[in-house]
């Protein structure tokens, strides 16, 4: 399933900037953020984040698994329609922490 959008985000820099206290939903589906998009939600404060969607996007590396550690209430996590290189782990032997919330994990 590919979503075809008029508007397609490339970069997400400009939230680096915002706080948002009360959000619970983060959806950002369908559009061409890459790899460079991790750091930036990463950083972001979201204390009260429950679900956070990115599928159908660009990225490729598994370090946005270690994104979602940082919000503590996170129920749901989609990935999917990302092509996540796990072949490209510096560590094959790390292990990433997911929220004690989280109850489903989508990925495809």
């Amino acid at each position: 399933m590919h979503f075809n959008h008029i508007n397609i985000l490339k970069d997400i820099k400009a939230l680096s900037t915002c706080t948002f206290p009360k959000l619970i939903k983060l959806i950002i589906e369908g559009n061409d953020l890459g790899n460079d998009c991790i750091d930036v939600i990463k950083h972001l404060i979201l204390p009260e984040m429950k679900y956070i969607s990115l599928f159908d996007n660009k990225i490729t590396s598994p370090k946005i698994f270690e994104v979602i550690q940082h919000f503590y209430n996170l129920e749901i996590f989609f990935i999917g329609y990302n092509q996540i290189k796990v072949n490209d782990l510096e560590n094959k032997n790390c292990k990433y922490i997911f929220p004690p919330n989280l109850r489903e994990l989508g990925m495809s």
